[in-house]
């Protein structure tokens, strides 16, 4: 449902992922953008992080449905882009 309600295009499926894009996240917590448990396709892309410990977490999501890129992480203090057991991500 997140991705419903944060997405600006797309539908999961592999020709049409979720597109999160152009967002501005500037925050005291510990994560800017996590996505863990799905088997949808999507892309982050052209995202600005500004948060605590890690930029973008991607977890436990099916192989080849992830894609990261043209996003800036600022001032994260562990890890900027962590994908875990999300294989084949770009």
């Amino acid at each position: 449902t997140d991705f419903m309600k944060y997405s600006i295009d797309g539908n999961g499926e592999e020709s049409s992922p979720y597109r999160i894009e152009g967002y501005r996240i500037v925050s005291k917590e510990d994560k800017g953008i996590q996505i863990s448990g799905t088997t949808k396709h999507f892309i982050i892309q052209d995202c600005y992080i500004d948060v605590n410990a890690y930029g973008i977490v991607i977890s436990n999501t099916a192989n080849n449905t992830a894609k990261i890129e043209n996003n800036i992480c600022s001032f994260n203090a562990y890890i900027i882009i962590w994908t875990r057991f999300s294989f084949n991500s770009e």
